[in-house]
């Protein structure tokens, strides 16, 4: 009998290991007093784990994951490691199987809520954990177009409006974008809403599977080995597709300005500055039109004539 015990109780073990390992639960940490926020994370990670898994077409199963809420960017820096931009909501460290969230920044609104954030910083724990060091292979642009798609929200918010930018031609080039993602906010936010913008694009006339098509693509070695001397994310794309990187592009400005009313941006742009004219030129307007009736209201007074020199000299003269 303590034989099968003993057997028993290493097959439940073993079980228990393996359930770690394929991070099938999650530790939550928390800063004092977020302890709600982290009874919310707990609640919604199933549901969060199921539709990332859902988009991208198979579900983490790396290391049991850490997710820590914290109060403030010092608190993130410090749990991260690492220098971490001041607007960022959530961060996810794949290397360590990490998501940091702050708390601070979603009391203020932004981030979309608090499983927005998670949903977001979950597709890049996947995808780090997929692709491992092919990881990069997929531009960050994209990864970020991906995870803000997947989200359902902005991660920043510094009030860059994607059509105003095309409409002057201010969007930000991606190639640019591969060198060097902003870290200024106005910047970071614009080049969040170009990327979600252009997955929303190419999903729109190839559907999602494409997605799933070129992350596995890049994730299994195939983009690699086929690249012929090219990028491995463009000559993907451009195979899963029918049309190079370059054309995608193309075609999505093109759309983007075709949306997009010049003059009605224009005018939403420089409201206040408009407004401040027009209260300018009606004050000027109001000055001249009262200056001009008091100069006639004076026009108007009756010519009254008063007392003369002689008539005066001469009344005193009789007195005498």
């Amino acid at each position: 009998m303590r034989v099968h015990l003993s057997w028993i109780l290493c097959i439940v073990l073993l079980v228990l290991g393996a359930h770690g390992v394929h991070g099938v639960e999650a530790k939550v940490r928390w800063d004092g007093g977020l302890e709600g926020l982290a009874r919310e994370v707990e609640r919604g990670l199933p549901g969060v784990k199921a539709d990332v898994a859902r988009r991208l077409g198979w579900r983490y199963e790396g290391p049991a994951p850490e997710i820590v809420i914290v109060r403030n960017h010092a608190r993130m820096e410090a749990e991260a490691g690492a220098s971490i931009p001041t607007w960022a909501v959530g961060v996810a460290i794949s290397g360590r199987s990490l998501i940091v969230i702050r708390a601070d920044l979603l009391s203020a609104g932004y981030g979309s809520g608090l499983l927005s954030v998670l949903r977001h910083e979950w597709v890049h724990l996947t995808w780090g954990w997929r692709a491992g060091e092919r990881r990069r292979q997929l531009p960050l642009w994209a990864e970020e177009g991906l995870a803000e798609e997947i989200g359902g929200g902005m991660s920043v918010d510094a009030g860059a409006a994607l059509d105003v930018a095309a409409a002057f031609g201010r969007l930000l080039s991606f190639e640019d974008l591969r060198q060097r993602f902003p870290r200024e906010p106005h910047g970071a936010d614009l080049a969040y809403k170009q990327s979600r913008s252009w997955v929303r694009h190419v999903t729109h006339e190839k559907g999602w599977a494409v997605w799933r098509e070129v992350l596995g693509d890049i994730a299994s070695g195939v983009a690699e080995r086929e690249r012929r001397g090219r990028d491995p994310f463009s000559e993907t794309v451009r195979r899963r597709t029918g049309l190079t990187l370059g054309e995608w592009h193309a075609g999505w400005r093109q759309a983007l300005e075709q949306e997009a009313r010049p003059w009605f941006h224009l005018l939403y742009r420089d409201l206040s500055w408009l407004l401040l004219m027009a209260l300018a030129v009606v004050a000027a307007a109001a000055f001249y039109f009262v200056l001009r009736r008091r100069r006639r209201q004076i026009e108007r007074l009756p010519d009254e004539g008063g007392p003369t020199l002689g008539s005066g000299a001469g009344e005193e003269d009789g007195l005498v």
